[in-house]
């Protein structure tokens, strides 16, 4: 039984869509020419697009019958032969976001010990071998087909995802492949935790390159944030680790559309809700990334990073 779909019909809602996490549908409170109110299958949560309205699902109810508030649709809610328990549904969200899939080890004997893509960008066969990743033969089913993939592992050896770089170019292929839910990832922890607790100082880097092409040079107290979005874990992982100094190390994109730029000032605002400011140094690379930077660049960056 669909206890938030059940709901909605008896609201007056009609052409409900499925639409894997949520449903869509027309607005039955206001004149709408699309179906712009989407419903969250596993809270009730709503957003309606058009007009940026949103709430949880007790607020839906209540305007779509025009309640004056949430306790009149909890009374009507309350009146129905429907099974609606809202915090039961808040539980079994936080156990979604809580839950980690692990990824079956046998996918690493499919994984062919050719590093030469990366080899011929400056990264050593010593460092890479470190990560356990290659060329794919047939992860998850062939899903990461010409690239070269990179298993993340958590601090147990657990497979939380894989994450793949083309190493031929594509028109219509992303450069980076990841499958797996990124907001668990503390990626090289599983090598480097140690060594942060070490130097009481964090790196947070763009993409598993950037953390390449650091290690390579020796620095190893970096974690990769996958994108210019913090995740909680990364935020929890700093915490973890009695830090001194955080430098905040996206990619440097002035000379296009300023996101790793933007996305910095965005870290160091929530870092600075568990750190000292003074503990958060935004320091970008010299070039757009790492990658682009020789072995004396980088370390002459590190020096003045710190």
């Amino acid at each position: 039984m669909d206890e938030i779909k059940d709901i909605l019909s008896e609201l007056g809602y009609s052409q409900i869509k499925d639409y894997a996490s949520e449903y869509r549908m027309f607005p039955i409170y206001r004149q709408s020419d699309s179906p712009c109110l989407s419903v969250k299958k596993n809270s009730g949560f709503f957003i309606d697009y058009g007009r940026d309205i949103k709430g949880d699902f007790l607020k839906l109810i209540q305007i779509s019958l025009n309640f004056k508030d949430k306790t009149k649709a909890k009374e009507w809610l309350s009146n129905k032969d429907i099974q609606f328990d809202e915090q039961k549904i808040r539980q079994k969200t936080l156990e979604k976001l809580n839950y980690k899939k692990f990824y079956s080890k046998d996918n690493l004997s499919k994984l062919i010990n050719d590093h030469n893509y990366w080899v011929n960008r400056g990264v050593s066969k010593e460092t890479l071998e470190l990560f356990k990743g290659g060329l794919d033969n047939g992860i998850e089913g062939g899903k990461f087909y010409n690239r070269y993939v990179f298993p993340i592992f958590d601090e147990n050896l657990n497979i939380l995802g894989f994450s793949g770089r083309l190493v031929k170019h594509s028109e219509r292929a992303p450069k980076w492949k990841h499958i797996g839910q990124k907001s668990h990832w503390t990626y090289p922890s599983f090598l480097n935790s140690e060594h942060v607790d070490e130097k009481q100082e964090l790196i947070i880097v763009e993409s598993i390159g950037d953390m390449l092409a650091l290690f390579n040079c020796g620095i190893k107290n970096v974690i990769v944030a996958f994108g210019v979005t913090l995740s909680n874990s990364v935020i929890n992982f700093t915490l973890r680790h009695r830090l001194s100094r955080i430098i905040i190390a996206l990619n440097d994109d002035s000379r296009n559309n300023n996101v790793g730029n933007k996305a910095a000032l965005k870290f160091k605002n929530e870092l600075s809700k568990h750190f000292n400011e003074d503990k958060i140094k935004i320091k970008l690379p010299i070039e757009k990334d790492f990658g682009e930077m020789s072995t004396d660049q980088i370390l002459n960056w590190y020096k003045n990073a710190r």
